[in-house]
């Protein structure tokens, strides 16, 4: 039977802070996505929703809105189908 101080761990066993901080050194896909886009993940403000409306509507292409927006180009066809003004996408499998 082990007992409870043999389970403990030293200090010399614990993973060295270089270790633990491995993964703070590569950028994630959401820290590359707000390199690229100003706006990505951040929530929708009712003056930018008002901004996508209008311009969906002038006829601008979902990759001209994700330019003006500074937002990608899935976070625009994504506000689109919430605020109903495309339907979600149906994925087909063809064999």
């Amino acid at each position: 039977a082990l007992s409870l101080s043999a389970l403990h761990l030293s200090h010399s066993d614990a993973p060295s802070s270089a270790h633990q901080n491995l993964h703070f050194d590569t950028p994630s896909y959401m820290d590359k996505q707000k390199q690229l886009h100003a706006n990505a993940y951040a929530p929708w403000s009712n003056e930018e929703e008002s901004t996508l409306r209008f311009l969906h509507r002038q006829g601008k292409t979902v990759k001209e809105l994700a330019l003006i927006l500074q937002r990608n180009e899935g976070s625009i066809r994504s506000r689109l189908r919430k605020m109903g003004f495309i339907q979600e996408e149906n994925h087909v499998h063809l064999e």
